[in-house]
């Protein structure tokens, strides 16, 4: 069994917070990750990264290059990880080092 779960945008903040809680009673913790702008297969497909430019995509960040799905997946299995157990109600940003200048 899975001790993690995957729940839509608009709904998450108010989930977020009080599941965290409701959950904890039976060892599950609620974790998320925050990512910054992947190039994903819908974003490649779209062309929305020429559309948006460099300085959202790299210039943006202290590590300057592009941020692809692999880049979330070691976050993600740590959260869902026996080394993670101890670790809940926190938001993981994996975006680079976003700063907005």
């Amino acid at each position: 069994m899975f001790n993690f779960l995957i729940i839509p945008i608009p709904s998450f903040t108010f989930f977020f917070f009080y599941s965290r809680f409701f959950f904890a009673k039976d060892k599950i913790t609620v974790n998320a990750i925050a990512p910054g702008f992947t190039l994903s297969d819908g974003v490649l497909h779209s062309n929305l990264q020429d559309r948006i430019g460099d300085n959202a995509r790299t210039t943006g960040r202290c590590i300057q290059r592009d941020q692809v799905p692999a880049d979330l997946v070691a976050s993600l299995a740590y959260l869902v990880s026996d080394g993670a157990s101890f670790v809940t109600g926190q938001t993981l940003a994996v975006d680079g080092g976003g700063v907005f200048l």
